[in-house]
């Protein structure tokens, strides 16, 4: 008696997939998660800001890169973690409307400088890629940089403006100085930059190791 041979149906595979592949799309809990780890990161740059403003060595040279550097895991966090393009657009959008208040034209070399970012790391998975995330974040922190010298085109506005909001005429003669010689201007950018690539390897190297095999990242 012949007897109909029935193949077995094939096991259904559990596929893993980053978010990149599953479709670029934002969603809520990716939007919330972002903006409240810039949050933390806009808190923790006012208090940096305001710990070191009586000393105009740390302000003016150091303080820019100390910021990126205690900003980055909170950055780090949300771009493994949503793994999206537009990750550091939205991560900075507060940084950048932060300042908006003050000079809104000292943010344009800042966003162009994101933008341009945003391009190369369009690529699936460039935020997981530990070395592109570690360029890109090192160069956000030069266009940081870069907004302290705009405010030189409309140097007598700028000042008038910061007078009103309580600096004194010394401060502004030393940003001054300091921010318009060659050397000094090439050592902010140096430790900025440092600051931002030291930070962002060692967060990636830290959140990686500790949440990864959680599944929280």
């Amino acid at each position: 008696m012949n007897q109909e041979i029935v193949n077995p149906q094939p096991l259904k595979q559990t596929v893993k997939y980053t978010a990149v592949e599953k479709g670029n799309k934002w969603t809520v809990k990716d939007i919330i998660l972002t903006v409240v780890l810039s949050a933390v990161a806009i808190a923790v740059m006012t208090v940096l800001n305001m710990a070191t403003m009586g000393n105009y060595v740390i302000n003016l040279i150091f303080t820019m890169g100390l910021v990126f550097f205690f900003m980055s895991p909170f950055f780090v966090f949300a771009a493994i973690k949503v793994n999206k393009s537009f990750v550091m657009l939205v991560f900075f959008a507060l940084y950048i409307i932060f300042n908006l208040f003050s000079f809104w034209y000292s943010m344009i070399p800042l966003l162009a400088t994101i933008l341009l970012i945003e391009l190369f790391m369009r690529k699936k998975d460039s935020y997981k890629t530990r070395w592109k995330l570690v360029t890109a974040y090192g160069i956000v922190g030069a266009g940081a940089v870069s907004t302290s010298y705009v405010i030189f085109l409309v140097w007598g506005t700028a000042q008038e403006t910061m007078l009103a909001q309580g600096m004194t005429q010394e401060y502004l003669d030393t940003y001054h100085a300091w921010y318009t010689n060659p050397g000094i201007a090439l050592g902010v950018y140096a430790f900025t930059v440092f600051c931002c690539v030291t930070g962002s390897f060692i967060s990636y190297n830290v959140l990686k190791k500790h949440f990864e095999k959680t599944g929280i990242l």
